[in-house]
């Protein structure tokens, strides 16, 4: 199925241009591994009914995948941002990034709002609080960040109470 992958991007001087890989951890590892921290490969459909069965503490159309006291560790940060190397204001659970002080992470997300970015652009985040996911698929190399920040930024100002 490689030849289904999207093409990738890098943004730099205000021009895309096309990386000449599909994706560098097709060739780590082989066809026979897939490293848990790259590699993986869903469509948007899949990632958004993953992040809403998070949001449902574990449940997607009445049936239970995740124990609720999972998806709670998830969501819990075991390595607060006072660890080296830690960004400010973003601890990490299990598996994700938790935004624990959104002002010094620098994003207009609730606190304990939590999502991974990923490798080429993918970022989902889940804000309990808002009740609501986010995800957002480009095919970018992670020199553009900052659209994930525009992206959460946006869909935060249209949350009329």
């Amino acid at each position: 199925m490689q030849s289904r992958i999207v093409t990738s991007y890098h943004k730099a001087a205000d021009r895309m241009t096309r990386l000449d890989a599909k994706h560098p951890m097709l060739n780590l590892y082989g066809k026979e591994y897939s490293s848990g921290a790259g590699g993986l490969y869903s469509t948007i459909q899949d990632y958004a009914v993953f992040a809403q069965m998070l949001l449902n503490g574990g449940q997607w159309n009445g049936k239970r995948l995740l124990s609720p006291r999972t998806v709670d560790l998830m969501a819990s940060v075991f390595v607060p941002d006072t660890v080296p190397g830690r960004a400010p204001g973003r601890g990490f659970g299990l598996s994700v990034q938790v935004i624990s002080d959104p002002i010094a992470a620098g994003q207009r997300v609730s606190t304990g709002s939590y999502g991974w970015d990923g490798a080429f652009g993918t970022h989902f985040w889940i804000d309990p609080k808002e009740k609501i996911v986010g995800v957002m698929m480009i095919q970018t190399d992670n020199s553009n960040r900052q659209l994930d920040r525009d992206f959460e930024s946006a869909v935060m100002q249209a949350i009329v109470e």
